[in-house]
């Protein structure tokens, strides 16, 4: 069964020539040509959508560990008792004693 797609695409001369001599180095029609890199960049986009999905949680510093609550859980006395706590391991890892 034959199908066929009928695509418009807006371009200057300028374009339209470079289309037609990228087309020409690798032995393709421009429309195939034109077809095949959006295509190319539509499942690039798509792949770049599923290894985000995919990605991890981002990491707290403070905690060294994956953030699990929202916002809700930040409170003034809470960032300043991490805030604290962080400056505190960090002064501890440049002054330790030399043997």
């Amino acid at each position: 069964m034959v199908r066929r797609v009928h695509i418009h695409v807006d371009v200057n001369e300028e374009q339209a020539l470079q289309i037609k001599q990228a087309a020409r180095r690798v032995h393709m029609r421009p429309s195939q040509y034109v077809l095949d890199r959006a295509l190319r960049v539509a499942d690039h986009e798509l792949q770049l959508v599923a290894e985000a999905q995919a990605a991890p949680p981002p990491e707290d510093i403070d905690r060294d560990c994956a953030v699990e609550a929202g916002p809700a859980e930040l409170t003034s006395d809470t960032v300043l008792k991490r805030l604290s706590e962080r400056r505190k391991r960090q002064r501890s890892q440049e002054y330790e004693p030399v043997p």
